[in-house]
């Protein structure tokens, strides 16, 4: 994958992520910035911005925003790339670098696998 510079990205730079967890219809976000209330309620306000979003839940004590969308509207890639633009617009970049296979990713794709499987 390449960047806008027309360079191609390192594995850390393309795996790096706040979605935690994604289902048809609900995508966790999560970063220890959500812990403040202010950005946490910015990011509110923001996220509300996508027309597919409908409902948001969040929690400042855990750094966490459920975003529940119309999975009819819009594609998980899709939606997970506009959910990722508007946390690096409101919170900035994330700090620290994930692995691909860091376990919250790890059940992230376990349970991908699972409803590929069930459907």
């Amino acid at each position: 994958m390449k960047n806008s510079d027309n360079k191609y990205l390192t594995f850390h730079e393309y795996t790096m992520s706040r979605i935690v967890s994604s289902i048809p219809g609900r995508i966790r976000v999560r970063d220890n910035k959500l812990r403040n209330q202010t950005t946490l309620d910015r990011l509110k306000t923001e996220l509300l911005n996508i027309p597919a979003i409908t409902t948001l839940e969040g929690n400042n004590r855990t750094g966490s925003l459920l975003v529940w969308f119309n999975k009819n509207v819009v594609t998980m890639p899709c939606i997970e790339a506009q959910i990722e633009s508007a946390v690096d617009c409101m919170i900035g970049k994330s700090s620290s670098q994930q692995r691909l296979l860091a376990k919250k990713n790890l059940n992230r794709y376990n349970k991908m696998a699972m409803l590929l499987f069930l459907g």
